[in-house]
């Protein structure tokens, strides 16, 4: 009788969640209907000893599920039972055989339930850890096609340049083989006239030696132009081998680049698909607003972290003024419009409650981000939830932080400059449109960015 009641109690009461609240009916002939009156039609009739599950309750009626259908029922004591405690014990013992078959029952289907529930967890779970690592490799594939398309620029404009200097040259080889042509023929009448003769009728000694030298400057003449033609020849093959290879090189990257773009549609079409599956069920979006909670949380102790673990800052690094005297003074570090704020603020689809510890701001992708005050780089990595970010370390125990970004231009170590370019806007780890999310701390703790920066206007 004591594991019968502790049974009962575990499913529920009246005065317990409504989903959790078990029935039976105790009258057979009962009328399960589509709507809370009488003239409604008609779902099924249920028998004595059926089992309900409470949905709701009107006015008289029950809202109930049996069997996965949904209707509603006369709301009759003598007629429908709650499975509570206190019914069990004050039951007859033919109602109460009823009511504990109706308890094994309802046990197995709470127990069914349970691991239902348990697999939508591992399920939601296995869908975040997959949303994660398609947006890391959707961000190193935009990369590489980034890489790739600026590659085959640059082989583009090296052709064009070889194609110009080649035509420049045989130009040049077609000029000089015209005047070598001509040399030729001279020469071939000058030796056919005969160059003793040429020398014999020189006038005096002085006039002899005149006409040696001239004839000597113009076979040397011919010998340079002879020599200039054929290394023109030798460069113009040199060229014509080189454009091949640059074409073939071209060739091969443009494969590549095309192979890229399609990983890159693929890994769109599959992060596109998981964001419509996450937005269409409540439990995966509900798991994911958690996700981001625990990435929150995660980043506050990686932070308080990697601020324990700084080295002394140095002078040279923090030459200027004290960062808390930038306070209203720090420019945006992206231009772009802000479109979530710091604080507070509900899930208007599903009335959750969050805080964030920074501002969205949104821009457009590749833009550039900048250093708000110099300092040095704790982290520059992926981080789970925030994608592509950098922390930076201003002293004085204040850092900033930049996620969601595309690409790093940053190591951890390096030291910053105020302004400096570090990164541009992106969307890695973030399930809306392109943007920087940037965020202020003191001793760990964040602040609110908008106190910090001044807004034109």
């Amino acid at each position: 009788m004591a594991v019968f009641l502790t049974c009962l109690m575990a499913i529920g009461a009246p005065g317990a969640e409504a989903a959790e609240t078990i029935a039976i009916v105790t009258a057979s002939g009962l009328n399960l209907r589509k709507g809370p009156e009488g003239s409604a039609g008609i779902v099924r009739t249920l028998q004595k000893g059926d089992t309900l599950r409470i949905l709701g309750e009107t006015t008289g009626w029950l809202k109930v599920d049996h069997a996965g259908e949904t209707g509603y029922v006369k709301h009759n004591p003598q007629w429908v039972k709650f499975l509570t405690a206190e019914t069990a014990a004050d039951a007859d013992p033919g109602e109460r055989s009823l009511l504990g078959r109706a308890v094994e029952a309802v046990t197995r289907k709470l127990e069914a339930r349970k691991a239902e529930v348990a697999d939508d967890i591992r399920r939601e779970k296995d869908v975040l850890e997959r949303l994660n690592a398609i947006n890391r490799n959707l961000n190193r594939t935009t990369l590489q096609v980034r890489a790739l398309a600026a590659a085959l620029e640059a082989l583009s404009a090296e052709i064009q340049h070889n194609r110009q200097e080649i035509k420049a040259l045989e130009e040049r080889i077609a000029e000089t083989e015209a005047q070598a042509s001509q040399r030729l023929v001279a020469l071939y009448k000058l030796s056919w006239i005969g160059q003793v003769q040429f020398l014999v009728n020189a006038t005096s000694i002085h006039d002899f030696f005149e006409r040696k030298r001239a004839l000597n400057n113009l076979l040397a003449h011919d010998d340079k132009v002879f020599g200039a033609l054929l290394a023109d020849y030798d460069r113009l093959s040199g060229l014509m081998s080189r454009l091949e290879a640059r074409k073939a090189e071209k060739q091969r990257k443009t494969e590549a680049f095309n192979l890229q773009l399609n990983d890159l549609a693929a890994h769109k079409a599959r992060r596109i698909g998981l964001l419509a599956e996450i937005r269409s069920k409540k439990s995966l979006e509900l798991a994911a607003i958690d996700s981001l909670k625990a990435s929150a949380a995660a980043l506050d102790t990686a932070i308080q972290s990697f601020m324990q673990q700084a080295p002394a800052p140095q002078p040279e690094i923090f030459a200027g003024a004290d960062f808390a005297t930038f306070k209203g003074l720090l420019k945006m570090p992206v231009e772009g419009k802000i479109a979530k704020f710091f604080g507070p603020y509900k899930n208007p689809r599903f009335n959750v409650m969050n805080f964030r510890s920074g501002i969205e701001i949104h821009a457009e992708r590749g833009e550039p981000v900048r250093s708000v005050r110099e300092g040095r780089v704790l982290f520059a990595s992926w981080f789970k939830g925030f994608g592509n970010m950098l922390i930076i370390d201003h002293g004085e125990n204040y850092c900033t932080v930049y996620a969601h970004a595309e690409e790093l231009f940053k190591q951890k170590g390096d030291t910053v400059l105020a302004e400096e370019v570090i990164a541009t806007v992106g969307d890695t780890g973030s399930t809306s449109e392109p943007g920087l999310y940037f965020e202020v701390r003191h001793h760990g703790k964040p602040m609110n960015p908008l106190a910090w920066i001044h807004q034109r206007g």
